[in-house]
């Protein structure tokens, strides 16, 4: 038993250094942070969510048509800030869903080991769970959603429950995780498409 824990123990600390090694290795050292938390709707969903608002229910339904075929996250320009991008990560709830948590990657860069700091927000009325962060545009990442999570630390001597899982949405992976690379990122020559899908990472 004790064995099986140490493991759990040694597979997240892998984990979370294999996600530092990626955010910090393809790029030279920044002199502006990588990433910073922004809790603020973003064009996208902003748009989205005045349609819903204003009764035009048809919208959400385009809305997903359009995320499936261009894949997730969002990515958006800043006006004025070309050096950064809204990304936001997306989760279609199909069951009920109390919460949306985003693991790795930019959450944990901003929210540190607890969960609770890296929930998405439910799109009232509707089926959208996101959550916006502003990021560099020579950023690159992996990452995973977790719906239902159980909200305890991510760095923990404990294994935590979660249901953390790659990003259906996005068919880009390293391994078991999705992976997100914007468009100033270095061009990576380490990543394989997934089996799951004909889409190849460039």
């Amino acid at each position: 038993m004790a064995g099986s824990c140490n493991s759990k123990i040694s597979l997240n600390i892998l984990l979370f250094l294999a996600t530092a090694w990626v955010l910090f290795s393809q790029a030279p050292a920044p002199r502006l942070p990588f990433f910073t938390a922004d809790p603020s709707d973003r064009p996208r969903i902003a748009s989205l969510k005045n349609a819903v608002d204003s009764g035009h229910r048809e919208a959400l339904a385009l809305f997903w048509e359009e995320v499936r075929k261009t894949g997730t996250t969002l990515i958006e320009p800043i006006p004025g800030e070309p050096q950064y991008s809204w990304v936001t990560f997306l989760w279609q709830a199909k069951e009920n869903t109390a919460n949306v948590v985003v693991i790795d990657g930019v959450a944990s860069g901003v929210g540190g080991g607890d969960a609770a700091n890296s929930k998405m927000t439910r799109l009232t009325g509707t089926d959208v769970w996101y959550r916006t962060y502003k990021v560099r545009t020579d950023a690159a990442f992996t990452y995973w959603i977790s719906p239902n999570d159980s909200l305890e630390w991510l760095i923990t001597t404990e294994p935590r429950s979660s249901k953390a899982q790659a990003d259906p949405l996005n068919p880009r992976r390293i391994g078991p995780q999705s992976y997100v690379e914007l468009p100033g990122a270095p061009a990576p020559t380490w990543i394989r498409p997934s089996p799951s899908t004909e889409t190849t990472a460039i």
